[in-house]
């Protein structure tokens, strides 16, 4: 299984890798199709969501991980939905879409 690690902004002097994205569960995050994942700030609340394309055949969608204050949504810190919410201007089918890795734009 795959997961997300790694340090988040205003979090200096703590370990390297201060967030895993285990959720409260103990389940693992969904990373979604290969290639369709980035990091931006997605609902302008100044911190970066951790986005990709999820979902089974053409029914699928850019589903976002909120960052949150303690760590991103469906950690066990932080809590509630590993797919907070859909980005805006979301595909309507993603799975063969790839993007760039820091902006969200398609390659």
């Amino acid at each position: 299984m795959m997961f997300l690690s790694c340090a988040l902004a205003g979090t200096a002097g703590e370990s390297e890798y201060n967030y895993n994205s285990v959720g409260e569960g103990g389940e693992w995050f969904d990373e979604g199709f290969p290639n369709t994942w980035y990091m931006k700030d997605e609902d302008g609340d100044g911190r970066d969501d951790f986005c990709r394309c999820v979902g089974i055949g053409s029914n699928t969608r850019v589903a976002c991980m909120k960052a949150g204050e303690k760590g991103f949504y469906g950690s066990a810190a932080q809590g509630g939905d590993q797919k907070t919410f859909t980005a805006p201007n979301s595909p309507t089918d993603c799975r063969d879409r790839t993007v760039h890795p820091l902006f969200g734009a398609p390659n």
